[in-house]
């Protein structure tokens, strides 16, 4: 096999005394990352509009923070430790984005930024959880200089950069471990959004979710709904997850829920 993969650098200039040097790594030397359950399952009323295109790039700004050399953060304040750097190549290349112009990037980005939603169960380090309402990133600017590759710089929020770190979820738990390889290669969001719930309950081998909670797993928020129009979604997506964890589901009419069991 012997694939050799290079590990591209690019610098970033901070100040006129400080330049900073960004590793990228393509997304198959890493594909893993920990996700939390709750953020698996977040409110789906404000991401509703979200695209699969939205959500393949939450979970790549997530894969670069969670793989990022950290050891030097001390030098930096607490902005630059929630700031993350990645050349418009890189992103496009592990989300598989196609014919998108930086601007189309751009303004994907601040739709993310711009969204905010409700996320429950956040454990805090006295022992209790708490709910919240919060956003995803504080700042998303666009650099672009002439011949040279162009980059986003992105600054987390601060709870959403906790809930972001490896050492937060190894700690609490409440996380899937997902492999970015396949969501990325699944064709709509709501086949991404049922993987991930399958990863998230998959100790379960067998589950049963109500209407409500289901909505809010697939973000699923359309006029004139109807809970036959939710499983029709989920058939679609069905043959594309299937091909990835293997399972099957029967929906109950009677009490609106729907059975999932992973063989």
């Amino acid at each position: 096999n012997n694939v050799k993969i290079k590990i591209k650098y690019f610098k970033v200039s901070m100040s006129s005394n400080l330049v900073f040097v960004q590793k990228e790594k393509d997304r198959i030397l890493e594909p893993e990352i920990f996700k939390q359950n709750n953020l698996i399952e977040c409110s789906f009323e404000e991401l509703s509009t979200w695209s699969e295109i939205h959500h393949d790039l939450l979970n790549e700004i997530i894969a670069v923070f969670q793989h990022r050399d950290s050891t030097k953060d001390h030098l930096f304040n607490e902005e630059f430790k929630r700031k993350l750097f990645i050349r418009r190549k890189t992103l496009e290349k592990n989300t598989l984005i196609k014919r998108k112009t930086n601007n189309e990037i751009f303004v994907l980005l601040k739709k993310m930024r711009d969204t905010s939603f409700t996320i429950k169960n956040i454990y805090q380090t006295k022992g209790y959880k708490t709910t919240a309402a919060l956003s995803f990133f504080e700042k998303v600017l666009l650099h672009e200089h002439q011949g040279k590759d162009s980059y986003f710089e992105i600054v987390y929020s601060e709870l959403f950069a906790l809930l972001c770190t490896k050492d937060y979820s190894l700690k609490y738990g409440n996380y899937s471990k997902l492999n970015l390889l396949k969501t990325t290669k699944l064709k709509s969001k709501y086949a991404k959004a049922i993987f991930e719930m399958l990863e998230a309950n998959k100790y379960k081998k067998t589950f049963t979710i109500k209407e409500i909670d289901l909505k809010k797993y697939l973000k699923y928020d359309v006029k004139n709904y109807k809970f036959s129009y939710l499983i029709r979604e989920i058939t679609r997506a069905y043959e594309q997850v299937k091909c990835l964890i293997d399972f099957n589901y029967i929906a109950h009419k009677t009490d609106k829920s729907v059975t999932f069991k992973i063989i």
